[in-house]
């Protein structure tokens, strides 16, 4: 056991060191600088002094014009991996400079894993989005997010449907995201999130379905919302779509969803035919498209990236 702990504290430390050297090598920033925000204006500053912007700006610009689905559907998932990359940074930053992360001798097993895998992750998915997202603009970043999903939504793509609902209704970024822009959000969230929640459910979508379902079973919210007057979806199609996204789940969230299936159905807005039925057609839908297939992780917002790897 000793052997394991110590195996894992050098685990930990290569992890937060190799951010540090991440941080360096990448943006000249100095393992040792307590900034919170230094990183993320280092790689704005080095990229302000080359000509072009990103690579984000220039595929931007090349899509101009481009009302279709699939430019829109492009722009909003990677906006959307440049807002995460950002978000990335601010974690990058914030775990180098924790002063607990200095002495690990006393963590216990299953800190010190969560602590190389969360370095691990966050070094991971700066490394995927930053050949496009660096020097890329914030603000540009989240007016286009938020443009472009609303777009690609109403021409027809299920992923920004998908990603629209569950996004409730701010992008990974959304602390950067003023009060008046947020409730310009949630206006615009009561609008639409109703149509796309029931188009999501009548495909079946496994991320929607959690969030519907949730809805029916959440404790009141402590502060008034114009969230709280959206309505709810079907009960029956909310259901059927839960029941099939426990089938696609890992173990311990279909454990999750099970149980919100049974508190769900205590509130006798179904019939045990209708129940029956619902369950009939998530068994047959999931042996006939995804049997064989590996579990879902329900918790990554999978539909909001251009890469399900990046999801987080």
């Amino acid at each position: 056991m000793l052997r394991v702990k110590n195996s894992l504290v050098l685990f930990a430390i290569v992890g937060v060191a190799a951010i540090g050297l991440w941080r360096w090598e990448h943006h000249g920033v100095s393992p040792s600088s307590s900034s919170p925000h230094e990183v993320v204006d280092a790689a704005q500053k080095q990229q302000a002094t080359k000509a072009g912007s990103s690579e984000w700006a220039r595929r931007l610009s090349a899509r101009k014009g481009g009302d279709d689905l699939e430019s829109a559907t492009r722009t909003f998932k990677e906006a959307s991996d440049c807002l995460l990359y950002y978000a990335a940074l601010r974690e990058i930053d914030s775990y180098v400079n924790d002063v607990r992360l200095d002495d690990l001798s006393n963590r216990t097993l299953a800190s010190l894993e969560n602590i190389d895998a969360t370095s691990r992750r966050y070094l991971s998915i700066a490394r995927q989005t930053e050949a496009l997202c660096i020097g890329s603009d914030r603000t540009a970043l989240l007016k286009e997010y938020i443009n472009a999903i609303l777009k690609a939504a109403l021409l027809g793509s299920p992923d920004a449907e998908s990603c629209f609902v569950i996004s409730n209704p701010a992008p990974v970024d959304g602390r950067e995201v003023s009060a008046d822009l947020m409730h310009s959000l949630e206006k615009r969230y009561a609008k639409y999130a109703p149509l796309f929640t029931k188009n999501a459910l009548e495909r079946g979508d496994p991320y929607v379905a959690g969030s519907a379902l949730y809805r029916y079973i959440a404790s009141p919210p402590v502060h008034p919302s114009l969230l709280d007057d959206v309505p709810k979806a079907d009960p029956y199609m909310t259901w059927r779509a839960a029941r099939l996204a426990s089938l696609r789940a890992t173990p311990e969230q279909r454990k999750r969803l099970e149980g919100d299936l049974a508190m769900f159905e205590e509130q006798d807005l179904l019939g045990p035919e209708e129940i029956q039925r619902a369950d009939a057609w998530a068994r047959a839908t999931y042996e006939r498209d995804f049997s064989g297939q590996p579990p879902l992780d329900l918790d990554a917002q999978a539909p909001c990236y251009s890469s399900p790897e990046l999801a987080p």
